[in-house]
């Protein structure tokens, strides 16, 4: 008996430890966020930046909802500037005329303000995409585990014209390969949250209260 309340006491103990160890690098990892975050101007645009599948259209709108800002999908503009949707673009025009197009949009934003935008997977890797958004708003990199994105967009309801027809095994080589190909640019944002260890309300946390100290 008072060998299963010792035993019972260490779970318990081990518990506590995993826990508070957690929470300490959760709360640090936000602390050093908002410490190394170094941007000269006012906060009035964000882009969030990341793989497909990753959460950025929610987070965006969540995001967007806590600060009363307006909210932009990307990929929405685009398919108002060509007047068909993205799988069609990429059917009828290509990959080179979809980067073309998606430069466009973003560059149709310039004067936008008080907004949070949800950019594609590919927009900072292309042309000067990537320093257009740095030097005009907060730019975001949500990251994921590809396992986490792989599970997340074989169920999704609408598939995305890189990924059409592809098996689990595919999917993973797929990004593993879009990521290699990506991270560099990824790598300029302004702040890095890994989505695996947040939920998308802790992002939104994070994210508003920096926004709003620099605002």
């Amino acid at each position: 008996m008072a060998n299963d309340g010792g035993r019972n006491f260490s779970i318990f103990v081990l518990y506590l430890t995993s826990t508070l160890f957690i929470y300490i690098r959760l709360n640090a990892s936000r602390i050093s966020l908002e410490q190394h975050i170094q941007i000269s101007f006012p906060v009035k645009r964000v882009f969030l930046w990341g793989m497909m599948g990753v959460g950025k259209t929610t987070t965006a709108k969540k995001l967007a909802a806590r600060l009363a800002w307006d909210v932009v999908d990307l990929d929405d503009v685009i398919e108002h500037l060509a007047g068909k949707s993205i799988p069609m673009i990429f059917s009828e025009a290509g990959q080179e005329e979809f980067r073309n197009l998606e430069q466009q949009a973003l560059k149709s934003l310039h004067a936008q303000e008080r907004v949070v935008i949800s950019t594609g997977g590919g927009t900072p890797a292309f042309f000067d995409n990537a320093d257009i958004m740095l030097e005009t708003g907060l730019c975001a990199w949500l990251d994921a585990p590809l396992g986490m994105l792989v599970h997340r967009l074989s169920n999704a309801k609408t598939p995305r014209p890189l990924l059409e027809g592809m098996s689990e095994e595919e999917m993973m080589k797929r990004l593993q390969s879009l990521l290699d190909e990506r991270h560099s640019s990824y790598g300029r944002a302004h702040m890095i949250l890994s989505m695996n260890n947040l939920s998308v309300q802790q992002a939104v946390d994070t994210l508003s209260g920096i926004i709003l100290s620099r605002s």
